[in-house]
């Protein structure tokens, strides 16, 4: 009879440890621990890299101050949407992926208002390549690993549409294009604000092949803009052919919605172009 109730008193501290495992203050603190080491890494790794692009490329003055503070508000934008749309306890494989690119995304973006050097443009771009090529592979990572969540979804449109943004204001600021390719980036976040005063705007979207090139292309071409071997009105050129093409993208998504915008019950999908 010992032993019976020695056992059933294990079983039962037992489930209220998975009970406690489980409850909502548990996994809010667990996430709020691996958040704190990622923001260590992530620190950690923006810094030492701005100090050794600009021990090897003597960057611009305040450079690394800029990449730091970018840093900073970066992350909390990360912690803020982890803490309002994510239940996992853990990044996981796939967000630190893309928690990578946000660092590399720091280290290009924080060049707006400076001029650089023709090795420096080659070196950014360089880094916006290995970017491109992580927001392929952390998207892939969590649909085979079943990794996605509606805070990995939305953690990587926000690296994507601020990627841009900052890329259109380094075409400026490099001379390869007017103040109007700013409206390049500036779109994604207009269109946001319209579903405001226009709630049928954020209605969810089909999954669209055409909308994920899109994108790919807008950054490419901006990359190609920025690259030294594209100069004058060649670099306007390829500007406004893919500001025409993201406008058309947008087009198609907006008609789609305005088409079906009697329909109700829709919660909000943000726009990944």
């Amino acid at each position: 009879m010992a032993t019976d109730a020695v056992i059933a008193n294990g079983i039962q501290m037992i489930e209220q440890e998975n009970s406690d495992a489980d409850s909502p203050r548990t996994k809010n603190r667990l996430g709020v621990m691996d958040l704190c080491i990622h923001a260590a890494w992530f620190v950690g790794f923006v810094i030492s890299a701005a100090w050794l692009l600009d021990l090897a490329l003597s960057m611009a003055p305040r450079y690394v101050q800029q990449v730091s503070v970018l840093a900073l508000l970066l992350f909390i934008v990360v912690l803020f949407l982890f803490q309002t749309r994510s239940e996992q306890r853990r990044l996981g494989v796939a967000n630190t992926l893309t928690l990578f690119r946000t660092a590399i995304v720091c280290l290009i973006v924080a060049n707006i208002g400076f001029q650089w050097p023709d090795l420096t443009a080659w070196v950014m771009i360089v880094l916006s390549i290995v970017a491109l090529i992580l927001d392929g592979l952390d998207g892939k990572y969590a649909r085979q690993n079943n990794e996605m969540s509606a805070f990995g979804a939305r953690f990587d449109q926000e690296i994507d549409a601020g990627f841009i943004l900052g890329l259109c204001f380094l075409v400026v600021d490099q001379g390869k294009a007017g103040t109007w390719i700013i409206l390049s980036g500036a779109m994604r976040y207009l269109f946001v604000l319209a579903s405001y005063p226009l709630p049928w705007l954020s209605a969810p979207l089909p999954d669209s092949f055409r909308r994920k090139l899109i994108c790919v292309l807008q950054i490419s071409a901006l990359l190609l803009c920025l690259s030294p071997l594209v100069d004058g009105i060649f670099s306007a050129i390829i500007a406004a052919f893919s500001l025409i093409l993201l406008g058309a993208s947008f087009a198609i998504d907006i008609g789609y919605l305005f088409q079906r915008r009697h329909h109700q019950g829709a919660d909000i999908v943000y726009h990944s172009d």
